[in-house]
């Protein structure tokens, strides 16, 4: 029987190659949770289009879930190119703790904005399709019943959010009630 090491070294080296053969794209070491990579758990790696990005995201990302890999946009470029993280975990709460999320400036460590992401799970199962040092984007499951409530509690983890990341004061009430996601951010 492998070892867990090793199969996760196996399922990564798996999505690697077929994120490799679908999209040409150069991978590098990324996402080790504080070892120096050498042992690193996952990669980062850009895509040139909007168009690959979606792709990635609505064909792929069930099948590198499969093999045990969460991919996720770490943020666009100015070039207008999208660089992507993959971790060796399909649990997108330890994916954010490899990533290493956290408000350094407001006191909020790590395990403070994981703990915050699963009481959120709880009452509003959701999906994170962005996940940065200092960023968090997700997508709900099920439609919002009270988006209100939901802009409270991001106000209340971080309340940077809509004053600084978003351009209208009602963008981030209006992208939970209309759209079905959520942004943290802390800057």
């Amino acid at each position: 029987m492998a070892s867990r090491t090793t199969y996760r070294d196996q399922a990564l080296g798996q999505a690697l190659g077929l994120l490799a053969a679908r999209y040409g794209v150069h991978f590098e070491p990324a996402f080790d949770g504080g070892g120096a990579y050498e042992t690193p758990q996952g990669f980062a790696f850009e895509l040139p289009s909007v168009d690959d990005l979606e792709s990635l995201m609505s064909d792929w990302r069930d099948e590198l879930l499969d093999l045990g890999c969460y991919v996720f946009l770490v943020h666009a470029t100015a070039d207008e190119r999208y660089r992507c993280g993959l971790v060796a975990t399909a649990d997108q709460f330890e994916a954010v703790r490899l990533v290493g999320t956290e408000d350094v400036a407001g006191g909020l460590t790590n395990d403070d904005v994981v703990a915050w992401l699963e009481r959120l799970h709880e009452d509003h199962p959701f999906a994170l399709t962005g996940i940065a040092p200092d960023t968090l984007q997700g997508i709900f499951l099920d439609p919002v019943e009270d988006p209100e409530e939901v802009v409270e509690r991001v106000r209340s983890i971080a309340p940077e959010t809509e004053y600084v990341a978003l351009d209208e004061p009602d963008e981030l009430l209006e992208m939970v009630r209309d759209e079905q996601v959520f942004l943290l951010w802390w800057g």
